[in-house]
């Protein structure tokens, strides 16, 4: 499984030595994404954690209005900021590679099963801050299930 870490108050890019020796000093995997950001792949149990580092530049783009909407919850011991569920999936349906449509569809799963609820106000309100992708992504969200 990954997770995708947009830091707030660093550029991932400035500082990826810092990232990369705070991998290597816990004995981690040190590489890059394929925009050139950096990866961690972290030891949990017996499976590994892919961490991947992102930032706003060329086609990797989160609307300053989705960061200021995210939530903070409590992880472990240590509090972060978390995109919204309508959120995230307005980026998968940006982005809409293969494993992006597939992540979307098991979401689309997870609320017919009545394990995940959507605002689709909320998201109806959000997908206008991607402008000239907001119909795509209409259209995109509209292909596996999830109709605004």
């Amino acid at each position: 499984s990954d997770v995708d870490l947009f830091p707030l108050d660093i550029s991932v890019l400035a500082e990826e030595d810092k990232i990369r020796e705070f991998a290597l000093e816990r004995g981690w995997d040190y590489g890059t994404t394929p925009l050139d950001t950096p990866r961690v792949i972290a030891p949990v149990d017996d499976q590994q954690l892919q961490i991947d580092f992102y930032e706003n530049l060329q086609d990797f783009y989160v609307p300053k209005e989705i960061l200021d909407s995210s939530e903070e919850m409590k992880i472990g011991k240590d509090y972060f900021k978390v995109v919204r569920l309508e959120d995230y999936l307005l980026l998968k349906a940006n982005a809409f590679r293969e494993e992006d449509e597939d992540e979307l569809k098991t979401v689309v799963y997870l609320i017919g099963e009545g394990k995940l609820t959507i605002d689709k106000e909320y998201l109806k309100s959000h997908i206008d801050l991607f402008e000239e992708n907001s119909k795509s992504i209409r259209d995109r969200l509209s292909s596996v299930g999830i109709k605004v």
